[in-house]
């Protein structure tokens, strides 16, 4: 059963995905959110996305008002299943990308882990 939930969501994504750049591009409405590189052993772990193409860091957008250290952990908590404490985050800036025709906005975190 698990499976086929973890199906019917990929599905969701690939589809709704280049529907919402669609809608971003018209609005021209920035993406806020934050990214996060995690360590170990001098190895980063990185995240294969079922709607998008080659590897990334964990990260997404920013729900509201949340601060982009509370965004950073959000998205490792729900991507790879990892609750770390949120002193551990080092701040790295802002980074300002364009994806398509839109500017992302993301606040940079850094954890190095045992």
């Amino acid at each position: 059963m698990e499976q086929l939930v973890n199906a019917f969501w990929r599905t969701v994504y690939r589809l709704g995905y280049p529907c919402a750049q669609v809608v971003w591009q018209l609005a021209r409405t920035p993406g806020r959110g934050a990214t996060i590189a995690v360590w170990h052993e001098g190895r980063l772990l990185c995240v294969r996305e079922s709607y998008r193409r080659g590897l990334g860091l964990p990260g997404g957008g920013s729900h509201g008002a949340e601060a982009p250290a509370a965004t950073a952990r959000r998205e490792l908590r729900e991507e790879v299943g990892l609750e770390l404490d949120p002193e551990w985050f080092h701040d790295r800036g802002l980074l300002s990308y364009p994806i398509g025709a839109r500017l992302i906005e993301d606040w940079l975190f850094e954890v190095h882990l045992d």
